[in-house]
């Protein structure tokens, strides 16, 4: 795996474990979408999460980084 890879992975699962620890009515206010900016190997990268709610009442996260 490239670094620029390495680091993009190591961001996407740190942000995912933040998002498992965090309380489930913190989780709720999320909101449906968010990104922030960072750099890996002094490149621009975005990393974005989706926050879909379920009807019965689940909380869906998709965490995904964009060149």
């Amino acid at each position: 795996m490239k670094q620029i890879d390495q680091k993009i992975y190591e961001k996407v699962i740190s942000r995912k474990e933040e998002l498992n620890k965090t309380n489930p009515m913190e989780l709720r206010q999320l909101p449906l979408w968010s990104s922030e900016s960072f750099s890996a190997c002094g490149k621009p990268q975005e990393l974005g999460v989706w926050h879909d709610k379920t009807e019965e009442g689940e909380d869906l996260f998709v965490t995904q980084c964009k060149r």
